[in-house]
């Protein structure tokens, strides 16, 4: 196997500390909360940081744009949480390319909210 290239394998609860999602929670306030499990990173989309209610169907408009604009292909659960997997072969540097795809779209998105 080439070294570029990083293999996903089952990765048991306990391992999840080492993978810390990326700091989109942090950074955005459309984003209520991260969670991952192994190489699948979910992102809770929300009105606001403070109430964290609920983006309203905010799920499938923005999965659908992250497929036009960037390619990728996410699944919708509730409404309004992404759940992302990578292939199962990527290399380090697709990863961040992949999050920051996800990060530039939010961003954008976040912009356009009205203030609450």
């Amino acid at each position: 196997m080439s070294g570029n290239s990083y293999w996903m394998r089952p990765v048991a609860r306990d391992d999840c500390s080492t993978n810390s999602p990326p700091p989109l929670a942090d950074e955005l306030d459309i984003v209520g909360e991260s969670r991952q499990v192994g190489m699948t990173l979910a992102l809770e989309l929300v009105t606001d940081g403070v109430s964290r209610k609920p983006l309203p169907n905010a799920g499938v408009a923005i999965g659908r744009r992250l497929r036009d604009e960037f390619g990728m292909i996410v699944r919708v659960s509730e409404g309004s949480s992404l759940v992302m997997s990578p292939p199962f072969v990527l290399t380090e540097a697709e990863a961040g390319q992949l999050i920051e795809s996800v990060g530039t779209l939010l961003r954008r998105v976040q912009r356009s909210q009205p203030a609450t």
